[in-house]
């Protein structure tokens, strides 16, 4: 799985700190995202030095979706040590971002300074779970203003429909490109992925059955993945006119073999939040209605919303 790697932990060793958990995601083999398919797509930066940190997504006037892992800092190096070590007491330490330290913009194109917008709340899902499968692992912000729409920037609705193997979704994000590189591309960037086989996918998360319950499992295609950087960003679908609806937010990923590569293997996929899972718990927080959040042109999924 993509986690802390052994040098930072080593060097926070007896350590105090305040580190955000790198739990994060970057597209590989992917191109330039198309910004009439991301228009929704929000980039999180921390308040204080303008470091990106997380992607997200805009799904009303005043609501971004994204990882509760991105909201999520470590107070001590023990405590990212056991998360590193999938401890099941890794939530032991955690601290959640406060909404003065986090920044957003809205739009897939480059960023800059002027067009931060602010953060009035944060509310990270109750039963989220650092250590273990990494369950309910979605965070909503709620803006400080309520932003005008227009046909440029609007929310994106969220996919109801079922998905089965070998669907093509995309996934979207500002991480770094290659997994040698250290800087991270300032343009959105995607790749296509398809729904991966349940075999793979029960290999990284022992829970799964299928891309309908609480996550989708996408990949499997040698060089074409999330890896770090792209954290709590966009999984999407088209459907036959090209309109794209939200299908779920990156959470983690990686390889069934212990020395397999860590992003970008054939035999390895990406774990995603699974929105529409989740409808009911966005709607207590919203307070928004059904309509208003999903896309009533794909199919309704049967299995029960996660609170």
């Amino acid at each position: 799985m993509h986690l802390l790697t052994g040098a930072l932990l080593a060097a926070l060793v007896g350590q105090v700190v305040c580190t955000p958990i790198v739990y994060e995601q970057r597209i590989l083999g992917g191109g330039d995202a198309d910004p009439n398919e991301f228009y929704f797509f929000v980039g999180l930066y921390t308040a204080t030095d303008d470091e990106f940190f997380c992607g997200g997504s805009l799904i009303s006037q005043d609501y971004i979706v994204t990882a509760a892992h991105c909201m999520n800092i470590k107070t001590n190096a023990a405590a990212i040590a056991e998360a590193a070590r999938g401890s099941s007491s890794a939530t032991k330490g955690l601290i959640t971002r406060k909404a003065a330290d986090i920044m957003v913009v809205v739009g897939p194109t480059k960023h800059s300074v002027s067009e931060r917008l602010t953060v009035a709340e944060v509310t990270v899902h109750a039963d989220y779970n650092q250590g273990g499968d990494w369950e309910n692992d979605i965070a909503l912000l709620k803006l400080t203003t309520t932003l005008p729409l227009n046909d440029t920037l609007k929310p994106v609705p969220i996919y109801a429909g079922q998905l089965t193997q070998g669907d093509i979704v995309q996934a979207g994000g500002m991480g770094v490109t290659d997994l040698s590189a250290n800087e991270r591309s300032k343009d959105l960037m995607a790749v296509d992925l398809p729904i991966a086989n349940a075999t793979l996918c029960q290999g990284l998360l022992s829970s799964y059955q299928d891309s309908n319950g609480p996550v989708v499992c996408a990949g499997g295609l040698e060089g074409k993945d999330t890896c770090m950087g792209d954290s709590g960003g966009p999984l999407v679908k088209k459907d036959s006119s090209g309109k794209v609806a939200l299908v779920g937010l990156t959470s983690f990923g990686g390889s069934i073999r212990d020395d397999g590569p860590t992003c970008g293997a054939h035999d390895g996929a990406g774990i995603y939040t699974h929105l529409i899972a989740f409808l009911d718990w966005i709607m207590g927080i919203t307070q928004l209605p059904a309509e208003s959040l999903v896309d009533a042109s794909s199919a309704p999924v049967t299995n029960a919303s996660v609170q």
